[in-house]
């Protein structure tokens, strides 16, 4: 209240001079004059005379010892600017809090999502096949061209898709996951663009889809070939247009979305059959990323031995796991049609029961 008062008395002494000693504010009600009584009294360092004067304030400077006001004018003038000064310093302290959470939870967005890339690991190996697969990532990450990653059952098609993220200019923001095959028609496209509150039976809220939830980062549809036809179309406006309408509602709502998707089916037989939009393929198959299966890489199966072995080391609380010699013929030897995903799981067996 103190420093307030100190700037607005020295802004009335500007003001005062500037006019000839007299400072006047005009167009003064009976019912507004109490707000701006209270600016006045405060002018510590104004000196001078202040009345009221056919719907003026006018305040006369003569010394600087103070102002005199009639007694009448008193007694609320103070009370009511303490009041609007001690509101402004709560809003001041509020915005400032809000302003240190923002930061805190972006700082701990940024930490959550590095340790989800660090849990999920890195891309393992260095054979020809992973560092061709490297070379594409980073060709691609930088843009925000879709992509579409393509591959076998457990080749780390989601790994992939994280990797792109990571090395994109978006990966401070979030990277919004869903798995297209787990989403039942019925409630596929409230979970992609959100719905309005009343829109269908159960909706009591309103809710946000995933597209909004990934608005300046990346969304990563898994399993996008078994995606509904019936959504088809929606996505495919939503990608071309940067819109998005909850379910329910007529509002249109502009969404910056980075797209990253991934199937393991053959999208173009399923255009051929019917079973998947054309349209919606070409827009996806913007830059396509071929992720290898292991048998297309098998030199790196000591490396990814490694790797899961040390991963289970930790999961079961033992020093040490070696693998025996003779076990990298016979893992050269298999096909594994699981891919990089059995390896895991089957050292992951083999190491618990040794």
């Amino acid at each position: 209240v103190d420093e307030f008062g100190i700037r607005c008395g020295n802004l009335a002494n500007r003001a005062a001079a500037l006019s000839g000693g007299t400072l006047a504010l005009t167009g003064l009600s009976d019912t507004s004059l109490q707000g701006d009584r209270a600016i006045v009294t405060l002018l510590k360092d104004m000196g001078g005379h202040i009345e009221k004067k056919d719907g003026r304030l006018l305040a006369e400077k003569s010394s600087l010892h103070g102002i005199t006001m009639d007694a009448e004018n008193v007694p609320d003038l103070v009370p009511a600017f303490a009041a609007l000064a001690a509101a402004t310093l709560r809003n001041v302290a509020l915005i400032r809090a809000l302003e240190h959470a923002s930061e805190r939870q972006r700082a701990i967005s940024r930490d959550l999502m590095q340790e989800a890339f660090r849990r999920e690991g890195n891309l393992i190996g260095n054979g020809r096949a992973m560092r061709h697969l490297r070379q594409e990532i980073a060709a691609v990450a930088a843009t925000d061209l879709a992509v579409l990653i393509t591959g076998e059952t457990g080749t780390g098609k989601e790994l992939v898709a994280r990797t792109v993220h990571a090395q994109s200019s978006r990966s401070e923001q979030a990277l919004v996951q869903i798995n297209c095959a787990a989403l039942p028609e019925s409630v596929a496209e409230s979970e992609l663009f959100g719905h309005h509150k009343g829109a269908f039976t159960g909706a009591v809220t309103e809710r946000a889809g995933k597209f909004e939830l990934a608005h300046g980062g990346t969304l990563f549809l898994d399993e996008i070939g078994e995606l509904p036809l019936s959504l088809q179309a929606k996505l495919l406006r939503a990608l071309q247009q940067g819109e998005i309408q909850r379910v329910g509602a007529d509002e249109i709502i502009r969404v910056d979305v980075r797209l990253i998707a991934a199937t393991n089916r053959d999208l173009l037989r399923e255009v051929e059959a019917g079973r998947f939009r054309s349209d919606l393929y070409h827009r996806l198959h913007v830059y396509p990323i071929a992720v290898p299966p292991l048998r297309e890489h098998r030199e790196d199966l000591p490396v990814l031995a490694g790797y899961f072995l040390d991963m289970a080391r930790h999961k079961l609380g033992i020093e040490r796991i070696d693998l025996h010699p003779l076990t990298f013929p016979a893992l050269a030897a298999y096909d594994w049609p699981g891919n990089v995903r059995e390896l895991e799981h089957l050292l992951l067996r083999a190491s618990l029961k040794a």
